[in-house]
């Protein structure tokens, strides 16, 4: 391997033919092109997967905790959010857990003067993560859940209605067949650019909706629960199921509870794959390509490796060499610009998404940093391996008539 690796240093830094110093650089540059849309493709999905599923996550929590016997439109099975077992899991008892809110959600009616629209309501309690604000809130300002006669609404839903921060409009709740009129104002408009929830939500504070279902201080109907590890979450439910919770109550995955969301952000690593195994190709077919250029170009100096009594194998090294050495510059150019774009994209948000379509409002990217390396190792690794096939060409190469020609 040293004799061949000095044979082909040797003969890069000597001037080889224009043609053969343009395949090579041609091929560096497919090489880096190849690497740079793996990167980003890598970048892009995981971010898309991400970015979509936090906004879910920012919406129920990880793990969301009912009574069994509960439904929207009872107030039998309400929990009161000082029962014992929901100090317990605010007081972290299992490590994966982040952050519990309570909250208390039931189905009313919004109506303004001219139209009105179906919708969950969602009391928020003083447990309401504030970052959803920080996120989420385009126009206005937080509730104050001092003021119960105040609502934030979605932007899809403020749009069709109408209305704007500081329209007054009504809200319309019916119990046990029992009419119940609440007169709120728009404190503040909020979009998570998800228009499945978007379009069905608004928020509240806790007290204007027990005031609804006739409920007493205290009482809530759902406890939402956000942890640390999402690959743990599944051990965590467990946990809770077993340990914490009354026997009446049940906790489920976000995950579990929408699972054709879930399923379909998995099914974008099909495009991951597809992607990835297209450039891989590409890459393969570019250096095998150009390898056998090169020993096309140095048929004559194969006949005298092998008329001086040369190895196949020794021979075979300097080609691959000269291949490892495209592939490294390949390799390094493609990083280069893919980590690059894919910074800028992530702090500049140079390309803009439509909101209503792609559920985001610029291309998502995330670094990870194992993928990264996966697909580096292997571009390596595969296309490596992939260029011992044309070096048998070699093999066919006749010292006699190689020499007579030259």
């Amino acid at each position: 391997m040293i004799v061949s690796a000095k044979i082909a240093k040797r003969i890069n830094q000597t001037s080889a033919s224009q043609f053969a110093a343009w395949i090579v650089r041609l091929s560096i540059m497919v090489m880096a092109l190849g690497i740079c849309v793996m990167i980003l493709s890598s970048c892009l999905i995981e971010g898309f997967q991400r970015e979509i599923s936090d906004k879910i996550f920012d919406f129920w929590g990880h793990i969301v905790v009912k009574d069994a016997r509960e439904s929207l439109q009872s107030t039998e099975f309400a929990y009161d959010e000082n029962d014992a077992f929901i100090a317990n899991l605010k007081d972290h008892s299992d490590p994966n857990i982040r952050q519990v809110q309570t909250t208390l959600i039931t189905q009313g009616i919004l109506k303004t003067i001219d139209e009105y629209e179906g919708i969950a309501v969602k009391g928020v309690n003083q447990d309401f993560d504030p970052a959803f604000y920080t996120k989420y809130l385009i126009k206005g300002s937080p509730l104050d859940l001092k003021d119960s006669a105040q609502i934030l609404v979605s932007k899809p839903t403020a749009a069709r209605l109408s209305i704007d921060i500081g329209a007054k409009v009504l809200l319309y709740f019916i119990f046990n067949g029992q009419q119940i009129t609440r007169r709120c104002t728009i404190k503040g408009i909020y979009s998570t650019g998800l228009e499945e929830f978007d379009k069905k939500i608004i928020y509240a504070p806790i007290q204007l909706v027990r005031d609804a279902m006739l409920l007493k201080n205290k009482q809530i109907n759902q406890i939402e629960i956000f942890v640390n590890d999402i690959n743990q979450v599944e051990n965590t439910v467990k946990n809770i199921d077993d340990n914490i919770l009354p026997m009446e109550s049940y906790s489920v995955t976000v995950k579990e509870k929408y699972p054709n969301i879930f399923q379909w952000l998995e099914l974008q690593n099909i495009n991951k794959w597809v992607i990835l195994g297209l450039m891989g190709i590409v890459c393969i077919f570019n250096l095998a390509t150009s390898v056998l250029i090169l020993i096309l170009e140095r048929t004559l100096m194969v006949a005298i490796l092998k008329t001086l009594g040369a190895k196949f194998s020794l021979i075979r090294n300097i080609f691959i060499w000269q291949a490892l050495r495209i592939l490294l510059w390949g390799i390094f150019w493609g990083n280069l610009l893919g980590l690059g774009l894919a910074y800028i994209q992530k702090h500049y948000q140079v390309i803009k998404l439509d909101e209503s379509n792609y559920y985001l409002a610029y291309a998502p990217i995330y670094f990870d940093w194992l993928d990264i390396i996966s697909i580096n190792v292997g571009a390596l690794v595969v296309t490596i391996l992939s260029t011992f096939i044309p070096t048998l060409l070699i093999l066919n190469i006749k010292p006699s008539q190689a020499l007579r020609f030259q």
